[in-house]
């Protein structure tokens, strides 16, 4: 019954932006398919951790080329270990954000859930104590993607992955160029729709600047849900083909 309710919702919502949802497969299969064809993809994993997703797609896309970025000097240490065996991906530790610097860093009991963010105080009543209460910050580099891609030459971006805690958008912020020049193909972000961070945006906010942006939803994945309600969910987006815009 809930998970009825909360399919209903979500139809709701990408109902009004012209989408419709039918089914909820696997993320990592429908990436593999949407860039079908493409010879040594290139693919930006931003939040990469520890760095399962990056190894997911080393093994997925074995031509391919993943780019790792992890700011969080501990979890950065783990995933260069953790990856050195992989010779397709390279790690980089900084963050990627709207503008190039240096930022604050919250840093939290579980290194998943770090941010440039601070913690809203209602986080911990909707993910559980021991999570998200702040420990200490430290400062870390952010760069742009186009500031990235210009520094090292990246003509195309096939996948770009977004799990940042609620900075997502900023990130998107950053890749004007990019998006402009049509570089980036496909988008794989985690969104999160309850108070968790301050200063991030609603899903409905999310969806607009993505559209904006010239992309379509494919699909959601992921759902996490407590009392019924709506916590986070991964989305899929493609490039449209058409000019981006602010307009709908």
């Amino acid at each position: 019954m809930i998970q009825n309710k909360i399919k209903i919702t979500l139809a709701r919502i990408i109902n009004h932006f012209g989408y419709d949802l039918h089914r909820i497969p696997d993320p990592f299969i429908d990436q593999k398919n949407l860039i079908k064809g493409i010879t040594g993809p290139v693919i930006f994993d931003v939040g990469a951790h520890h760095g399962q997703t990056s190894i997911m797609y080393s093994k997925l896309f074995k031509s391919g080329l993943i780019y790792s970025f992890e700011p969080y000097a501990e979890s950065f240490k783990y995933l260069s270990t953790k990856v050195k065996r992989y010779d397709n991906i390279k790690p980089f530790n900084v963050a990627l954000g709207n503008k190039v610097g240096k930022s604050k860093f919250y840093i939290n009991p579980s290194s998943a859930t770090n941010s440039l963010l601070p913690t809203d105080a209602k986080a911990p009543q909707i993910w559980g104590d021991g999570l998200l209460e702040s420990t200490d910050q430290t400062e870390v580099d952010v760069v742009t993607i186009d500031s990235f891609v210009k520094k090292y030459e990246i003509k195309r971006i096939d996948i770009l992955k977004l799990d940042t805690q609620g900075t997502e958008y900023q990130i998107i912020e950053g890749a004007d160029m990019a998006f402009s020049e049509a570089r980036i193909k496909v988008i794989y972000i985690e969104i999160i729709t309850m108070p968790t961070y301050i200063g991030q945006k609603e899903l409905h906010e999310v969806l607009h600047i993505i559209h904006a942006k010239g992309f379509k939803l494919h699909n959601f994945y992921n759902y996490s849900i407590i009392n019924g309600k709506l916590r986070q969910l991964d989305a899929i987006f493609t490039y449209s083909g058409d000019s981006p815009s602010a307009d709908f």
